[in-house]
């Protein structure tokens, strides 16, 4: 098989030098997600879409729930993101 790289050029290089990259990456990930699974903690901008996306399953209404009574919709933001959590 011929790999090429920008400018035409062949590319050589072994596919396992290719997996030990990927898995070398998976697995740092891996291991740093695990060492901070406990310190997880929902803020900012995650804690806003989890908010939204209880609100829009639990009431119908696309909006926060924070310093307003539920059920109000009062979100100002694009309507793409909050609607992928409310299935998960």
């Amino acid at each position: 098989m011929r790999l090429l790289g920008i400018g035409g050029r062949r590319v050589s290089g072994s596919p396992c030098a290719l997996l030990l990259i990927v898995v070398l990456a998976f697995s740092l990930r891996w291991g740093f997600w695990m060492k901070n699974l406990h310190d997880f903690v929902l803020q900012g901008d995650a804690l806003n879409y989890h908010i939204m996306a209880h609100q829009i399953v639990g009431d119908g209404v696309y909006g926060y729930a924070l310093g307003r009574k539920s059920g109000e919709p009062n979100a100002y933001v694009t309507p793409g993101y909050p609607l992928f959590p409310v299935p998960v």
